[in-house]
């Protein structure tokens, strides 16, 4: 789960399950489900990524859809054409960047500049982030993003232009084969 917020600083608590996604409820002190007419196939180490990007909730675990939530109701398919799933989303330099997705483990892909669901005009695009490897975790690092991949870890950085980001392979001896270990601790990961 994580706890989110929003750009007036709401934040709000969300959680997955195997076949489930739920906000805490701050008025009844419940969880509410959010999972609306989703038809979700998890199992044992599917686990939900979240992020928020244009003030909206992205839900995703590399094996069902790209989704959002708008902070209530029920949450829905990201639409526009994005990738069919995403392993990981994060949002950089007001870019949504969803990684690992169901074209290739090791492409990141984005809407245009701004949007969630502009995946067809502007400055969208997709690249593969260095190497045949699968990525596991992207995470905020130094002002980038740092990928961490199975044998490699790899830059993300704004570069702007139609190429919009560059990948550079800064660690290609070593990657992880759990993606949730990878944090940020300043300095180092």
């Amino acid at each position: 789960g994580a706890q989110l917020f929003k750009a007036d600083l709401t934040d709000k608590l969300v959680v997955g399950t195997l076949l489930k996604l739920w906000a805490h409820n701050d008025v009844t002190d419940q969880w509410d489900d959010i999972t609306g007419a989703a038809v979700l196939t998890t199992g044992n180490g599917d686990f939900w990524n979240f992020c928020v990007a244009a003030d909206t909730v992205i839900i995703t675990n590399g094996k069902n859809g790209i989704y959002k939530w708008a902070w209530t109701g029920d949450m829905a398919v990201l639409a526009g054409s994005p990738p069919t799933y995403a392993k990981d989303c994060l949002f950089f330099t007001n870019h949504l960047c969803v990684y690992g997705t169901n074209s290739s483990p090791q492409r990141v892909a984005w809407p245009d500049l701004g949007t969630i669901e502009g995946w067809a005009t502007g400055t969208y695009g997709d690249e593969d982030a260095g190497g045949e490897d699968e990525i596991l975790k992207a995470i905020h690092h130094r002002g980038n993003v740092l990928i961490a991949k199975r044998r490699s870890f790899v830059e993300q950085t704004y570069i702007g232009g139609n190429r919009v980001f560059r990948f550079d392979v800064v660690e290609p001896a070593h990657g992880t084969i759990a993606g949730k270990s990878v944090v940020s601790l300043g300095a180092s990961v």
